[in-house]
């Protein structure tokens, strides 16, 4: 027969179009066959929530970072393209480079900068240089050259422009640390009208003596922000600024700072210690010891807190009180979400394993979710500690990026409660007619009838910080190098 005739060459092309397809680059553009499957993850208590393909622009464009910021997921590779994602559903929103096409960082980019996002825009970093763009349509808005500021010796090196911490930002100013040690901030908004800048205007600075790596955090009335020369600072945004305090520590403050209510801000130390300061008055709530240094930004959930130090153990803590409810070695594992109930994480080969929430016990070890489960992450070797929601987000390097939830949660839960006000606020003072008619109101309250109300306990006095010192000794203190901290 004619087929019989014609069948070897026939087999021989399809091994060919094998052979090529198996020998292909794993990268974007095509979905790849490794996404976990529904009864893999069913099998842990998870489903998929959706997934993406990140459409890299060249066989060497590598995925670097994801991060979840605000209300946007952003996707970073090292060809310096910043991808902005819708994060419950996956829809790319839009895609920006970050200078390749001016030379400002060429095609050899390693690191990345985390983005911040208000009602509005979007800001990114890129070397020394801030991104503003549209956040609706990724339209750019404008961008700034960050001036040099004091020359910091870093081991054999100075620098002095590079941006080094995430960004940060709310209705009236992006905030950036920078490599020489300076918080710079810069307006957004026209002081006389209230609209947005078409150029963004410095507003104020802090000189600290350490490179700042840990992300700002803008209050109403205050901005917070962490150094490696061991301090926490407050200072107040008003124009000019003021520090209102210095807080300091026995050693580097490297990672993100934790907020919890309104007032109390969470310091992981590389002294080993984890603290919990009041950001108004400067008094420490607890300490908690975690037994190594801390360089993991700390998880806050509801009222539990999550630390893990470099040796790889895990704790949960009471926030209020700072005692330590369990503690678990990870084996070096990252984690990834917090859930109602359960807490996920990757281990070191990158398989999932799960930790009960209340007890610290194992759920699911990394071994019987790769064996037996069957559920082979390997490959999405991308990925964050997600402190905003219960989202788990993975990526490979080649851009196959997945969102999973806990079955049956087609919602996001959110780590601290939308009901709750923000960090930083303070109630409003009453006016003295105010206290006036509240005075007369209680007055006019009571009747004959009532029996007078029980008298109230007295209440403790708070503790008044200590005076200033007078004199030399107060100029001396004032011009210690170590606790000098400066705007400009």
């Amino acid at each position: 027969m004619i087929w019989k005739r014609y069948l070897p060459s026939l087999l021989a092309s399809i091994a060919m179009v094998a052979i090529s397809v198996s020998r292909a680059p794993a990268q974007t553009g095509s979905i790849r066959q490794d996404l976990p499957k529904r009864t893999e993850l069913g099998r842990v208590g998870l489903e998929r929530q959706w997934f993406t393909v990140i459409p890299m622009t060249g066989l060497n464009e590598q995925l670097l970072t994801i991060d979840l910021h605000g209300d946007l997921l952003f996707a970073q590779t090292n060809l310096s393209n910043l991808y902005v994602i819708d994060p419950e559903s996956g829809r790319i929103f839009w895609k920006q480079n970050l200078g390749i096409e001016r030379g400002v960082m060429g095609s050899t980019v390693t690191l990345t900068i985390p983005p911040a996002v208000n009602s509005m825009f979007v800001f990114a970093g890129s070397n020394n240089t801030l991104f503003c763009f549209d956040k609706a349509t990724g339209r750019p808005v404008w961008q700034y050259t960050m001036e040099s500021g004091k020359s910091l010796a870093i081991g054999n090196r100075e620098t002095n422009t590079l941006i080094s911490s995430g960004l940060a930002a709310d209705e009236h100013r992006v905030l950036a640390g920078m490599s020489a040690g300076r918080l710079v901030s810069l307006r957004l908004l026209d002081k006389k009208t209230g609209k947005p800048l078409a150029k963004p205007e410095y507003e104020w600075s802090w000189q600290t003596n350490d490179v700042l790596s840990s992300r700002p955090i803008p209050a109403e009335r205050v901005v917070v922000f962490g150094g490696r020369d061991s301090k926490v600072y407050v200072a107040t945004v008003a124009d000019p600024p003021q520090m209102l305090l210095r807080f300091k520590t026995g050693g580097q403050v490297a990672a993100p700072l934790g907020a919890y209510g309104t007032r109390s801000i969470i310091v992981p130390s590389f002294d080993q210690n984890v603290y919990s300061v009041d950001v108004f008055d400067g008094n420490v709530n607890w300490t908690f010891s975690s037994g190594a240094p801390v360089d993991h930004e700390p998880i806050i959930a509801g009222n539990d807190i999550f630390v893990v130090n470099v040796a790889g153990a895990l704790s949960a803590i009471n926030a209020d009180t700072g005692r330590a409810r369990w503690t678990r070695n990870t084996g070096g594992g990252q984690v990834l979400a917090i859930g109602r109930t359960r807490l996920y994480l990757q281990s070191h080969d990158h398989d999932l394993f799960i930790v009960d929430r209340r007890t610290g016990t194992m759920v699911v070890d990394s071994r019987s979710s790769y064996e037996r489960a069957g559920l082979n992450l390997r490959e999405y070797t991308v990925n964050f500690t997600n402190s905003v929601t219960d989202r788990i987000y993975l990526s490979t390097p080649g851009g196959t990026m997945v969102c999973l939830r806990e079955i049956g949660e087609s919602r996001p839960m959110l780590l601290r409660d939308p009901n709750q006000p923000p960090f930083g606020y303070l109630p409003p003072e009453k006016s003295d007619s105010d206290k006036a008619a509240k005075k007369a109101d209680d007055a006019g309250a009571g009747s004959a009838d009532e029996k007078p109300a029980a008298p109230a306990r007295p209440v403790p006095k708070a503790k008044a910080a200590p005076k200033a010192k007078a004199g030399k000794a107060a100029k001396k203190a004032d011009q210690e190098k170590a606790d000098d901290a400066g705007a400009n």
